[in-house]
Order: C-alpha cells, then sequence, then structure tokens
C-alpha cells in the first residue's frame, strides 16, 4: 500500500498543532460513540495519512489533491475508509475550535473519484452482467467479475485491449495485488472475452495469448487443535458459535452470516451456499448446544445480527469477531481443519465433499491437509524388514536401542518376538 500523506501547499505559516495532540483528543472525544476496532482503525489511518504538524494549514485544494492521487491507487474499499476518517476528523476539530476551518467542507463522496466506464462501454458490461446472471452464478462470483471489468474500463478501453494491455494491468507493481487477487481478475478476463468473442463484440479474444498466473501461495493449513481449543474457550458465546460453525460443521463465513433461527430443524442445519444451493448437514452435540443457547438468548432471528435493525452482519465483521481469538490463523483455516479432521476419522472423501458443499471433489481435496504422521503412517504399512527374520535356532543376532527405535525397526522387533513367542510355545508344548 503506498502512503501518501496531505501536505499543505505554498509556504503558509505554521501551526503549532500537531497530529498526536489532536489525534489524542479527537480519540477521547470519541471513545463513547465507536466500538473499539472501528475507533482503533480510524486513528492508524489518520496516523498514516495526515502531516506530523502543520495540520491547521491545510485547506480545501490540499484535501483535494490527495484525493485525486489516492484514489488512482487505492482500492475503492480502502479509500473509503481514508475518506471516511479524514471527513470525520476534519468535522470534529472545526466543530470543537481547534481549526478555523474545514478543509473537508466541500469534499465529495469518495465514490465521486472512482468515475465510472466510459459511455461507450457500459452496452457491453451490461450485457456480460446478465450473461452470467443468465448462468445461475453465484452473486458473489457476478460481483467479483463485474466489479474486475469496471475498474479495468477505468482506466482502458475493454474492446479494443490487446493480450499485451491485459498482461501489463495484471503485472503493474503499482497495485501491490496479491498473486490469488490475480489469478481471480485473470479469470474474470478470460470470461468476459470469451462471451465478447463469442458475441461479436471483438474479433480477436486477446486472453489467448495471456499467460496463466500461478498459485502465490500453497494451499491454507488447518488450524492446529490447540490455538482452535484456546481462542475458543477465552471467546464469547456468539463468537464461540462461529468458530464452532467454520471449525466442526465446515461452513464458510458468508454461510454462517446467513444463518437464521429457522435454518435449524431439530438436529439437521440448512445451509445456504454457492450458487444458492441448499445443503442439510446433522449438527455435532457442540455447535446443537451453541445455537439452542444463542435461541434462548437473543430469540429468533439470524444467529449473528445487527441487534438495531435485526439484519444479518456482513460477512466481514463475522471474520473479523472470530480472528480476534485465532490469532494468526484465518478463519478459512478453520474450514480446513473441519475437512481434514473428517479425513483422518476414516470418513470418505465423498462424505466430505457433501459436508463442505463442494460441486468438485477436486476442490475439497485442496482443503484436506496430510500431516507428517500421516504420511509416516503410509510409508511404514507399505515397508517390511531390512534382513530375513532369524528363528531362534539360528545364528543372527541384532542389538536395538529400545529409546530411538525407528518405525521399521519396530516392525522387525514385533516380527522377531512373535516368532519366539511361537517357538517357545511348540517346545512348551513338547
Amino acid at each position: 500500500m503506498d502512503v501518501i500523506t496531505i501536505s499543505p501547499g505554498g509556504d503558509r505559516e505554521a501551526h503549532h498543532l500537531n497530529r498526536r495532540t489532536l489525534l489524542a483528543d479527537y480519540a477521547m472525544q470519541y471513545s463513547h460513540k465507536y466500538s473499539p476496532s472501528y475507533q482503533a482503525q480510524s486513528l492508524t489511518l489518520l496516523s498514516r495519512h495526515l502531516p506530523e504538524s502543520n495540520i491547521a494549514a491545510l485547506e480545501v485544494a490540499d484535501v483535494e489533491a490527495f484525493f485525486r492521487a489516492a484514489c488512482k491507487k487505492w482500492s475503492l474499499s480502502y479509500f473509503r475508509k481514508v475518506h471516511g476518517a479524514i471527513k470525520s476528523f476534519f468535522g470534529w476539530a472545526h466543530q470543537a475550535g481547534l481549526l478555523p476551518s474545514n478543509p473537508c467542507r466541500d469534499v465529495p463522496k469518495a465514490i465521486t473519484y472512482y468515475a465510472p466506464p466510459p459511455r461507450a462501454q457500459l452496452p457491453a458490461l451490461i450485457q456480460y452482467g446478465e450473461y452470467l446472471r443468465s448462468l445461475d452464478r453465484a452473486e458473489e462470483t457476478i460481483v467479483q467479475r463485474m466489479g474486475d471489468m469496471q475498474r479495468f474500463a477505468r482506466k482502458h478501453h475493454v474492446l479494443e485491449a490487446s493480450g499485451i494491455t491485459l498482461g501489463n494491468y495484471l503485472r503493474d507493481p503499482r497495485t501491490q495485488w496479491s498473486q490469488e487477487y490475480r489469478r481471480k481478475i485473470r479469470a474474470s478476463f478470460v470470461s468476459f472475452y470469451d462471451w465478447a468473442a463469442e458475441r461479436g463484440f471483438i474479433d480477436q479474444n486477446p486472453t489467448l495469448a495471456l499467460q496463466s498466473i500461478r498459485p502465490g501461495v500453497p494451499p491454507r493449513s488447518p488450524i492446529p487443535d490447540s490455538d482452535l481449543l484456546q481462542g475458543f474457550y477465552a471467546a464469547p458465546l456468539e463468537t464461540q458459535a462461529i468458530i464452532a460453525l467454520a471449525a466442526a460443521q465446515g461452513l464458510r463465513r458468508v454461510e454462517i452470516t446467513r444463518l437464521h433461527s429457522r435454518s435449524r430443524r431439530g438436529r439437521h442445519l440448512s445451509v445456504h451456499g454457492k450458487g444458492d444451493r441448499i445443503r442439510v448437514i446433522p449438527l455435532n452435540d457442540l455447535t446443537f448446544e451453541l445455537l439452542k443457547e444463542l435461541e434462548s438468548k437473543q430469540g429468533s432471528g439470524y444467529y449473528f445480527r445487527n441487534q438495531r435493525t435485526g439484519k444479518h452482519l456482513h460477512q466481514s465483521t463475522v471474520y473479523k469477531r472470530a480472528k480476534a481469538y485465532i490469532g494468526e490463523w484465518c478463519l478459512h483455516s478453520l474450514r480446513h481443519r473441519a475437512a481434514t479432521q473428517t479425513l483422518r476419522a476414516g470418513t470418505n472423501i465423498r462424505v466430505v465433499q457433501e459436508l463442505l458443499g463442494h460441486s468438485s471433489l477436486a476442490t475439497t481435496q485442496v482443503y484436506t491437509a496430510v500431516s507428517f504422521e500421516d504420511l509416516t503412517k503410509a510409508t511404514s504399512m507399505a515397508s517390511w524388514p531390512r534382513r530375513p527374520i532369524e528363528r531362534a535356532s539360528g545364528s543372527s543376532v541384532r542389538t536395538f536401542d529400545l529409546e530411538n527405535l525407528s518405525t521399521t525397526e519396530v516392525s522387525v522387533l514385533a516380527a522377531a518376538l512373535s516368532n519366539h513367542l511361537s517357538s517357545r510355545s511348540t517346545e512348551i508344548a513338547s
């Protein structure tokens, strides 16, 4: 993320107010109004993008220039957060009499800085969106595909782009996108231009010459049970239910967000998954008890709701609540844990596929981790003794270090003891 700071233009008179003083007062004033997490986020953004001193010298043109430069480098999501934090801060400072004027008084809404695609490109993009909906694609997929193409259309003409243009866009170092995010954008390009070529919008598909993008990171590891239990027992009831639904039932965070008390019928839970597919899974004792307790505490409705509106929480809020108790692990690593544990218990992988709601078995295999112990057990089962096992009458003698036995030596020793006991039994019987 490029760090851009608002700077006062020209040679203006310096003022005694500095960032640290103002932010301390701002935090004290609004400590009762905002949640600790939101307040911490706002203070972090303000510390990052406000100048250390001379804040009172800032004018509307300075803030406007800052936003114009920032919108070209940041995602709309991050830009909105910074935009809101800065407008709130300067509004408070002016109202409190700490600043002579509010430099954000004429600053427009955040979305206005992100100009829509040129009008000539809109028909193709609109028809592409209708095409995706006709395929009954999941809403999350449609939002991803359309968002990727609209962002690209702000800088390039989508129907005239070449493979080189697409490649340069994906590799632009200024974006600082992760490898996985670049793969998603490339998938959006392939989907759009396949459709555009088929419908006659373009003569040649530019993605045919587009290089593939390898996964940037290996599949996520499942959360260790030690970290899971430590976070679970420290969490409040609502967060415990989120953790259990992910780590013991294998639900996605968007699926957890949508759960309603109507979703549960006894010990069966209806899960609204990707592509509007509904799957019914059995509840284990832990999750059943947690959901029952939530229903008793807050009545019918969404399990994870905004207490003021009654609507379900956004999936990012659900993620943050769980993240506060699982440390460095992400919520998806809990879903990996559910898949891996059920497989290690001897469950058929097709059953795990149904539990996770995957349309492809290959996807399920990515979610299931193989530990080193699993590999050791597999290779040991395929092994055999290095030398033939001699009976008691033979002259072969081997020495074993009982404190440092290898897996193969355990097999050899077990076979030797079995032969010895069998011989002893024969001698006693005779």
